[in-house]
């Protein structure tokens, strides 16, 4: 079994060191159509699908390599990956590498589950999202149990807007308590103290998601042990800076590593303000900050009020 992951830390971009990197290749495509998606029902042509399995079998190569290091991965396609064969297959492959802490992958379930039996479900795990309108309740559902069956680690998600709230208190009662169900808030939709509340009662963290973090010359563990990649190789410290650090199949990107202060005015992603270290939210997600699993304790702690963001 692997040891547990408690969260990046820094080390010399010199020698082995322990790194999470965040890869999103050219993968544009998804089976789903929400209206709060740029991406929705997009289509990659065969030329495109076949960029996007080069070049991540190029990007799982170089994380089988790096065994003097020790790499945690979180895969954020902007499309859905797990109903391509190319990512179940690196996703599995990669579990069982002793020196990959984590691989998790951003999903809407809508692929198979069978292909997890071949995974190492120590290392592996899924961060999940239920869309209402675009997949039947009980057929997502049906998808939860078999994995808390199969004994995969994953989180349940949805976006907080008011027409998904009855599904998402279905979603709290039926899964198990273990598995936590996070709201996220809907981008451009204000909440007032009362809506608030509503979707703080079925996720305790909704308060960090409710508005966007102040971020401007905070300090910040992307771009020091923490990068996002593209499908080219390219480094940047995280998705939304796009200043880029090298390359890192020729290696340039590792002599940039060093501690960052956030260069934007805001931050209102969570996979960006999970970084920030003016939260607390390696404390909170210990063990499971790639694939947005609080340890039991922050949950019941955040339930009963403390360490709330202020409003």
């Amino acid at each position: 079994m692997n040891p547990p992951v408690t969260g990046p830390v820094p080390g010399s971009p010199a020698g082995p060191m322990d790194l999470t990197v965040l890869y999103r290749g050219p993968l544009a495509s998804c089976d789903y159509d929400c209206p709060y998606c740029p991406f929705a029902k997009r289509r990659d042509s065969r030329e495109q699908l076949r960029a996007d399995r080069a070049a991540l079998e190029r990007f799982t190569h170089w994380a089988t390599e790096q065994t003097g290091d020790r790499l945690s991965l979180l895969f954020t396609p902007w499309g859905e990956a797990l109903v391509r064969s190319w990512y179940r297959r690196a996703l599995t492959e990669l579990s069982h590498r002793p020196h990959v802490r984590r691989v998790a992958v951003q999903t809407n379930l809508s692929c198979r589950t069978d292909w997890l039996a071949g995974a190492d479900l120590d290392t592996l795990a899924l961060w999940c999202t239920y869309h209402p309108g675009q997949t039947p309740y009980d057929r997502f559902s049906a998808k939860c149990r078999e994995l808390a069956r199969l004994g995969v680690r994953f989180s349940v998600g949805i976006v907080g807007l008011p027409e998904h709230l009855e599904a998402a208190r279905r979603l709290r009662a039926e899964l198990p308590d273990q598995v936590y169900l996070w709201v996220n808030a809907a981008e451009g939709h204000a909440y007032d103290d009362a809506e608030a509340e509503v979707w703080t009662a079925l996720d305790p963290l909704f308060p960090y998601s409710r508005r966007p973090h102040a971020s401007a010359g905070a300090p910040c563990r992307t771009g020091e042990s923490v990068i996002s990649v593209d499908g080219e190789g390219t480094v940047r410290r995280c998705h939304f800076v796009p200043e880029e650090l090298g390359n890192l199949y020729d290696g340039s990107y590792r002599a940039a590593l060093r501690p960052r202060a956030c260069p934007l005015a805001r931050c209102d992603c969570h996979i960006g303000y999970v970084h920030l270290e003016t939260l607390p939210l390696y404390d909170v997600f210990a063990g499971g900050v790639l694939e947005r699993i609080p340890v039991p304790s922050a949950r019941r702690d955040f339930r009963e009020g403390a360490g709330l963001p202020r409003s």
